[in-house]
């Protein structure tokens, strides 16, 4: 992931090849912003003044103001300025991203929104959310998987460092505690979504639970895996029946962040991990099928979140449970009509094998139960 990190300055005098700045479309406010940049970067006048520009959602301009020798001034336009919320921000950083990435740069600087722009807004001065919103924006915009692409032209981006950045002494110490926030959310996500993108070749249940574990020693939450004959042990007919059809075994992984600490409220994340989904006897259609790698989103959602949880100590007794494994057809592969037993002694029938996610989810839920919790929540892709 590219660097991100927060600073102090103004946008004459921050360090970096692109310097965006947030303009609101109303105009009084759009008209002050416009006459303050005017004042500091004369030689940019004329474009300002050209109606080319009115601060609409999302829309850029690209200034060469002289006064700043080779950096670039990127204006983004967030609408009316009633409208503004931290997803908004969160957007219009991701546009500032992308348009400083097209143009080649090594460096973005995305300033902290002016003062009229968040008059009467719930945001004023509510310099942490910025900041997070600014960094996750760009930061998540950039993301790009490209792992597999061997001609470095196509995949390096020259974008390597993002700053969002306050003008003052107490924005700008807010603004970098928004910011070590979004830097773990957005390492959390990228390797979330580096899971999703990954091949079935390559993720598969066995290699998802061995990257489990090494995330949970690198980012220090507990994580026990159950392989198939554990699975057996305890009951597991729907996961189970759902890997019969496939040579790779199942995996049940199990992650906790502060366990044992049973004070603190417990939320249990279930997150459906179906490595690859063929539809089993009741095959999907070919068209499309090469996504079915991504039946696994609920289960890597699970784990960044955990990865995330961990990194940020939040105080939260957080369990996540991932039943992995694949859809596939073989001469052992689950049927419809056959009757399953689950981890809680309750029993489905199998109507169409490519329902297969209740299976699973099914299991881990009622699994989920013996952590007693205050709050479930399961997430699933397809189901």
């Amino acid at each position: 992931m590219l660097t991100l990190t927060a600073a102090q300055g103004t946008f004459t005098t921050i360090k970096a090849d692109v310097i965006a700045i947030f303009v609101a479309e109303d105009q009084k406010t759009f008209s002050r912003q416009i006459r303050g940049l005017e004042e500091k970067l004369k030689s940019i006048a004329a474009p300002l003044r050209s109606n080319i520009f009115s601060g609409k959602d999302q829309q850029t301009l690209v200034l060469h103001p002289t006064e700043l020798r080779n950096r670039i001034v990127l204006l983004v336009g967030v609408g009316k300025k009633e409208g503004v919320t931290a997803e908004r921000l969160r957007r219009a950083s991701a546009v500032a991203a992308k348009t400083a990435r097209s143009l080649k740069k090594k460096t973005l600087a995305l300033m902290e929104p002016h003062a009229d722009l968040l008059t009467d807004n719930p945001l004023n001065e509510d310099w942490a959310t910025i900041g997070t919103s600014l960094a996750e924006g760009a930061a998540l915009g950039l993301y790009k998987f490209d792992k597999y692409i061997t001609d470095t032209s196509k995949k390096n981006s020259s974008l390597k460092h993002i700053i969002v950045a306050g003008t003052g002494n107490r924005s700008a110490k807010e603004i970098r505690k928004g910011v070590d926030f979004a830097r773990v959310v957005c390492e959390a996500t990228y390797f979330a979504r580096d899971l999703e993108n990954a091949p079935g070749n390559e993720v598969y249940p066995d290699s998802l639970a061995r990257r489990v574990v090494v995330a949970g020693r690198k980012r220090r939450f507990k994580v026990k895996v159950f392989n198939e004959q554990k699975i057996k042990q305890l009951g597991m007919g729907g996961l189970l029946a759902v890997a019969q059809g496939s040579e790779k075994p199942p995996r049940f992984i199990i992650m906790e962040h502060n366990a044992g600490k049973r004070r603190l409220p417990t939320v249990v994340l279930v997150g459906k991990g179906v490595t690859f989904d063929s539809g089993g006897i009741s095959i999907k259609p070919a068209s499309g099928m090469a996504e079915m790698k991504m039946d696994m989103s609920g289960a890597a959602a699970v784990i960044g979140a955990m990865q995330a949880a961990a990194q940020l100590k939040l105080p939260v007794h957080l369990v996540g449970l991932v039943p992995a494994t694949e859809n596939l057809l073989g001469g052992a592969a689950m049927k419809p009509g056959d009757i399953l037993t689950h981890f809680n002694g309750k029993t489905s029938e199998v109507d169409n094998t490519d329902a297969e996610g209740r299976l699973i989810l099914a299991d881990a839920l009622s699994f989920a139960s013996k952590y007693k919790p205050d709050l479930v929540i399961d997430l699933a892709t397809l189901t």
